[in-house]
């Protein structure tokens, strides 16, 4: 679906951002 296929969350931990990528087939979490 449309929401599964581009979901991203974004979190901070200590003042450090993370993003993490959701797509339909992967996950990619960078810095």
């Amino acid at each position: 679906t449309a929401e599964m296929a581009d979901a991203r969350l974004r979190i901070k931990v200590n003042g450090t951002e993370y993003w993490l990528l959701a797509t339909s087939n992967s996950v990619t979490l960078g810095t």
